[in-house]
């Protein structure tokens, strides 16, 4: 019978006798010589050596299986540009050596699949199913051989290991057949690994093997722990970034079938496996535990735990970077994460006090992911996101479209947020610039009944202006604005002696803030006076009535204010003033005592104080002589600066809305709407202004009213050079109060004018 020249070659190749065998060296370099001439012949001699390798391993003819399945290692290793033309009888040959318990014949199926992993490019998986399906099983079965049991399952679990260990160099990575057997592999990984109590290993680990290049395959597989690490460690190496996301995913379900490891070695595991990853990746460890975290049933509180606790040592450590994470994101998921167990009903009481201490993790977590900002501006960034919920101006569109379904009008859920502000100020950088504007519109909480709402964001804005820079010239008018609006809460009818108490510590805060501008609030402070004297004087038949007690605490608020604003200033001569008024007043016992001039006690004391002990109401105002006691603009012998920045009109600063529930101006009594202060009348409100609407903004319409006046005035006599007095700037904003009135507006429109 004539044989072709190939099954000559290949014959050639088995040497005489029994028990272990390899290839003849000589020939097999020859075989492989004549088919890389004659590349046709390869597919028939695949074919070849897979019909010799059933009968040898069906007849227990180990030594020839052996020499067979060399062969085809040599021929994946030297024909591998026509690897995809045998990859399915190379694939065969490995299984079917795998159904044989010998050793020696796992240890050559174990190279020759090492050798198809690294020269496999995986393209063929894309279009062949059956390809696939074998090469699949065919990891599966180095899975059931790694964690076989047995007499000889030491050596077993090496040799699968080292099998395994191949995926992580596979170039077939980029496919997702690729990912998917590489990700099976994790668990046989993670069994192996060394374990200790402080995960030392993992350091040790890479101090040793810092160089992935000086040590090969064969290096490790003298010692499974090693190679398990090896792998591990390739694996993560890699500019896939789902393949990143998978492995971490696998890792954490790991974790969660073997909770029996040390938690610090899980937090050292975690670490490590972020420092494997490229820099550019490092982040999505990060993201996946985040992600996996937020995923879990609210219910599963020691799950969550568990998770926590990786968190907090990932993003807390000194090592790892994580360039590129979306810090907003994440912070997105913590917080509706934090707000679901706030808001959760607990039946258990063990259950309810884990959740409340997992409330206080996901909070340091959020303190720690401010660590680890790269871009100038993100913890401000991460500020805005919590505060822009309690933002009257409401949400951005993107936003409200996508935002949590918790009800963030819950004190419970403003009380953690404003803790949060406080846990992300602690780790503001001294150089990062902040925005106090972004505080904006939220001072309606100081109006709360809660006193923990009150207490938590008084303390987060006064511990955010402390920390915020001192202000130049062009930034006070814009930041002191915020004044506006803390007099519009002040001045709301429904406060309460602590709701006083924390605007008072919000207003002498922005007082020191602004230092030498301070000045630039001091009319917000004499509104309130004015209001309080004019409510005072006022009849049971008024809209607006505040209680004697109210008028003591607006007048003690504004007196304090005005001590804080002037001290500030460094102008001692008003501040003296100021504080003979005030000791007057605590004589006369018209003073609330809560009010500390200065604010030296904490805030939380102070309102401790007015919760415990409330100031009783006070029989009568005496309002005939409360005149004596308001201080005039004359009486602290301002300078022209000083009146221009008393006067000044807030025209050019963007309107900042109120909710309506809030606007203390549609019941203002007549008295005090024809207060001569009355710019702060033209605060409060923004229109929603969409593109499908045309609706003037309040600054739209003083401009308006402004040109039209101009338009009026043309043709007079030119400006004078000097500054306009008081009297001229008041009767300018009367005239855009007319204008304004006769505009053609509809209702939604004036009654967002409160004038």
């Amino acid at each position: 019978m004539r044989h072709l020249k190939y099954e000559r070659l290949i014959r050639a190749c088995y040497p005489p006798g029994l028990g272990d065998k390899k290839p003849k060296p000589s020939e097999l370099s020859y075989l492989i010589y004549y088919l890389n001439t004659h590349r046709s012949q390869i597919p028939q001699a695949s074919e070849f050596l897979e019909r010799k390798a059933l009968k040898y391993v069906a007849k227990n003819r180990i030594g020839n299986a052996s020499v067979t399945v060399g062969i085809m290692s040599q021929m994946i290793q030297d024909c591998k540009d026509d690897l995809n033309n045998f990859a399915p009888e190379a694939i065969s040959i490995i299984a079917i050596a795998l159904d044989s318990s010998e050793l020696g014949l796992l240890n050559c199926a174990s190279e020759a699949f090492r050798a198809f992993n690294i020269n496999h490019d995986g393209l063929q998986f894309a279009y062949d199913k059956q390809l696939v399906e074998d090469y699949r099983a065919l990891v599966r079965k180095f899975i059931v051989i790694s964690t076989s049991a047995g007499p000889q399952s030491r050596i077993q679990h090496g040799l699968g290991l080292q099998a395994l260990s191949s995926l992580s160099i596979s170039a077939a990575l980029s496919t997702t057949v690729g990912q998917e057997t590489l990700e099976e592999a994790v668990p046989t990984f993670y069994s192996t690994l060394p374990v200790d109590e402080t995960g030392a290993v993992f350091e040790r680990f890479n101090l040793e093997f810092a160089s992935i290049e000086a040590h090969s395959i064969i290096d490790m597989a003298k010692n499974t722990h090693n190679l398990a690490l090896w792998a591990l460690r390739r694996s993560f190496d890699t500019s896939n970034g789902s393949l990143v996301v998978r492995l971490t995913s696998r890792l954490l379900t790991c974790m969660e079938r073997l909770d029996t490891r040390p938690t610090r070695w899980l937090c050292a595991l975690f670490e490590a496996a972020a420092q494997w990853a490229q820099v550019q990746l490092r982040y999505k460890v990060v993201q996946t535990l985040i992600e996996r975290m937020c995923r879990l049933d609210i219910a599963a509180v020691d799950a969550i735990k568990s998770y926590s606790v990786l968190l907090q040592s990932l993003l807390g450590s000194a090592t790892v970077s994580f360039v590129g994470l979306a810090v907003t994101d994440v912070l997105r998921d913590l917080l509706k994460l934090q707000h679901r167990l706030v808001t959760s009903e607990f039946g258990d009481a063990k259950l309810k006090q884990n959740a409340s201490e997992l409330v206080i993790e996901i909070r340091k977590i959020i303190g720690s992911l401010g660590q680890h900002t790269v871009y100038a501006g993100q913890v401000t960034d991460m500020v805005a996101e919590i505060l822009w919920k309690y933002s009257s101006t409401g949400a951005p569109p993107e936003r409200a479209q996508s935002g949590a379904s918790v009800d963030h009008k819950n004190p419970q859920v403003i009380s953690t947020d404003m803790l949060n502000v406080r846990e992300l100020i602690d780790t503001l950088p001294a150089t990062e610039r902040l925005m106090v504007n972004l505080w904006a519109s939220t001072q309606w909480l100081l109006n709360s009944e809660d006193v923990d709402v009150l207490k938590n964001y008084t303390l987060a804005f006064v511990e955010y202006l402390r920390r915020a820079h001192r202000v130049v010239k062009a930034q006070a008018r814009i930041e002191s604005s915020i004044g506006r609006q803390l007099a519009n809460v002040l001045l709301d009818s429904h406060n309460k002696v602590v709701n006083y108490i924390a605007i008072y510590y919000c207003l002498t805060a922005l007082a020191e803030h602004l230092g030498e501008h301070a000045i630039s609030i001091c009319r917000w402070a004499y509104h309130v006076q004015e209001v309080g004297v004019s409510n005072s004087k006022m009849s049971n038949n008024e809209s607006v009535q505040f209680s004697s007690l109210q008028v003591v605490s607006l007048l003690s608020v504004s007196q304090g204010v005005l001590l804080a604003i002037f001290t500030a200033a460094r102008r001692q001569e008003p501040a003296d003033t100021c504080l003979q008024v005030i000791k007057k007043r605590v004589s006369e016992q018209l003073w609330l005592p809560g009010i500390i001039y200065p604010a030296t006690i904490p805030i939380t004391d102070a309102l401790s104080v007015a919760l415990n002990q409330p100031p009783s109401e006070p029989s009568s105002m005496h309002a005939e002589n409360d005149t004596s006691v308001i201080i005039t603009i004359e009486q602290l012998q301002l300078s022209e600066e000083e009146r221009s920045w008393v006067s000044a009109s807030d025209e050019g600063i963007d309107d900042l809305t109120f909710p309506e529930a809030f606007n203390i101006y549609k019941k203002r009594a007549p008295s005090v709407a024809a207060s001569a202060h009355t710019d702060l009348q033209f605060s409060s409100v923004r229109s929603n202004h969409t593109s499908e609407t045309d609706t003037p903004t309040v600054s739209q319409l003083i401009r308006r009213a402004s040109s039209s006046i101009s338009m009026q005035n043309s043709g007079r006599a030119s400006r004078p050079t000097t500054k306009p007095t008081q009297s001229n700037s008041l009767g300018l904003r009367a005239q855009v109060a007319d204008i304004l009135a006769d505009l053609k507006l509809d209702s939604s429109s004036r009654g967002k004018l409160a004038v």
